[in-house]
């Protein structure tokens, strides 16, 4: 059974200890338990997806520790560690996430003069002048939780039903409209990737 939002939901989470080998190894192995769902590794329709990440936004609203952005625990975005600590504005989380993802790029890949010159009036002018609104007045956003790893290799369909299923999460609180840029991505590539399955 799901969460009610298209959400694997866990039934059981322990840790298992061997009386044997005390190895930290196995003392820190954690095993979870969720029910099976049957699903058709397609994209889902994308109006019913989009209804059910909505309903998840909508419905997590107002329910953020101390309504701060973050989460309790990082978070990975394929190989990437997610710095998920908490803060009170959007802007800070956003800023520390995106140089942290950028010198986990940098550590990999080296570093490029261009990028480097582009991210000073980046994270000086236009994350500012962009982000710091959002904290303002009544309009001021709120946190909501995020899948933040949509693509279309965590959706799918569950089979009978064709109802949108969502899976292996980076999950933090955040701006709703922080998922939209990969989902863009999705949109366009769905159909194409629809069509081979």
């Amino acid at each position: 059974m799901s969460d009610g939002v298209g959400l694997p939901a866990p039934k059981a989470m322990f840790k298992h200890f061997s009386v044997e080998d005390v190895d930290e190894a196995v003392v820190s192995t954690i095993f979870m338990f969720v029910l099976f769902i049957d699903m058709a590794l397609r994209i889902p329709d994308l109006a019913k997806f989009c209804a059910v990440l909505a309903e998840m936004h909508q419905n997590s609203i107002g329910h953020s520790p101390e309504g701060k952005y973050g989460f309790h625990v990082p978070t990975f975005q394929g190989n990437m560690e997610q710095n998920n600590g908490w803060t009170n504005k959007w802007e800070e989380y956003y800023v520390r996430g995106l140089r942290d993802f950028i010198k986990q790029e940098q550590a990999v890949q080296g570093r490029s003069e261009e990028l480097d010159e582009l991210l000073v009036p980046f994270f000086e002018k236009v994350v500012p002048r962009l982000l710091r609104p959002l904290e303002w007045g009544e309009t001021k956003i709120k946190p909501c939780l995020l899948h933040v790893d949509i693509w279309y290799g965590n959706i799918a369909e569950r089979t009978g039903t064709d109802e949108p299923i969502m899976f292996d999460p980076a999950a933090f609180w955040a701006h709703n409209e922080y998922e939209l840029p990969p989902f863009l991505l999705l949109a366009i590539r769905g159909p194409i990737v629809s069509s081979a399955n």
